[in-house]
């Protein structure tokens, strides 16, 4: 775990904001699961669930100021990214 913070950029100990990241991940998780029906005739659940995600990293990292939210907010964005246009091409398709 501590590993994996480092990698992150983890400035250090994170109180009542670890909790709230870990709820973040658990709903996201529980609407992937559920099978949250995406708009008609389009398959978009992954961006849906990316874009749930990216503005949690934003509130939690005002919350703590630790850049490892920072971090996950670009990682889940240029997976949001990606996820979008895929998805618009194969639309086109």
């Amino acid at each position: 775990m501590h590993l994996a913070l480092h990698l992150l950029f983890s400035n250090g100990e994170y109180g009542d904001v670890m909790p709230r990241l870990l709820g973040v991940i658990l709903i996201g998780l529980g609407i992937l699961v559920a099978g949250h029906p995406p708009p008609a005739g389009t398959d978009l659940q992954t961006v849906h669930w990316r874009a749930l995600l990216l503005p949690c990293w934003l509130l939690l990292y005002a919350f703590s100021h630790a850049p490892m939210f920072l971090s996950l907010f670009v990682v889940v964005g240029i997976g949001f990214l990606l996820s979008l246009v895929t998805a618009r091409s194969e639309r086109r398709a």
